[in-house]
Parts: structure tokens; C-alpha cells; sequence
């Protein structure tokens, strides 16, 4: 099977749902750099950026992620999907493939970053199959 890949670069915040800790207040800055969207969060902060929901048909049993990304110690970045529009959530592994067979069915595919402490998120890669 041949994956469905997203590159998410966050590169509108205004499309991107920025809930959960601080929000939107905890991102120092979103700028380009040689064509890379970089989001510094800030070492006091939780930020969630959610990108919109995608329809894609399929059984959609298995996930990938490919994550660009500096932390400060103590710092962390998990990447979560969901298949069913966000009610339910798997964490994925970097560069793994993980099944997310135990999902409720759907069609709209949703993929989260939780950001904690001081992260800058380059790039994110992100496909189902």
C-alpha cells in the first residue's frame, strides 16, 4: 500500500488550532528560514498544533511521522493521529510505522504536536495507510 503523506510546516498559524497550555501565547515566533517554517515554543509553556481535519478513504490502519526538531533538556515533542476527527488518539513513534487499527473507522484524519518546554519544530512529515 502506498502511503497518504502530509508535510505540515504550520507555515498559516490561522489555520492551525493552537489549544491546550498557553495556546498561541506560548509560540516566541513562526518565521522562514531558507524555506523552513520554524515554531520556537517557550520553557514554561504547553502548545498543541493541530492541523485541520483531512478526508482521506481507506482503511487508514497504520501511521507514520518524520519530525525535524530541536528540545532543551527536559523538553518534549510527541506526535499524535487520530482517525476518527480527534476523539480518539495514538501516539506515534519517529520513523515507525504504528498501527492505529484499534481506532474507531473514519475518514477525517487529524495529526497533533504537543510541544513542552523549549522546542523548535522545523518540519513535520506525516502519512497513513
Amino acid at each position: 500500500a502506498i502511503f497518504t503523506l502530509f508535510i505540515e510546516t504550520f507555515e498559516n498559524l490561522d489555520d492551525v488550532n493552537t489549544s491546550a497550555g498557553s495556546g498561541s501565547a506560548s509560540i516566541n515566533g513562526a518565521y522562514d528560514a531558507d524555506k523552513h517554517i520554524f515554531v520556537n515554543s517557550s520553557t514554561d509553556t504547553s502548545l498543541v498544533l493541530q492541523s485541520v481535519a483531512k478526508v482521506i478513504t481507506g482503511p487508514n490502519d497504520n501511521a507514520w511521522c518524520f519530525v525535524d526538531y530541536e528540545a532543551a533538556e527536559g523538553a518534549s515533542l510527541t506526535v499524535e493521529i487520530s482517525r476518527d476527527s480527534g476523539v480518539t488518539w495514538t501516539t506515534l513513534t519517529e520513523n515507525a510505522i504504528t498501527s492505529i487499527s484499534t481506532q474507531p473507522t473514519g475518514v477525517q484524519v487529524v495529526c497533533r504536536v504537543t510541544l513542552t518546554g523549549a522546542v523548535t519544530l522545523k518540519n513535520l512529515a506525516w502519512g497513513v495507510k
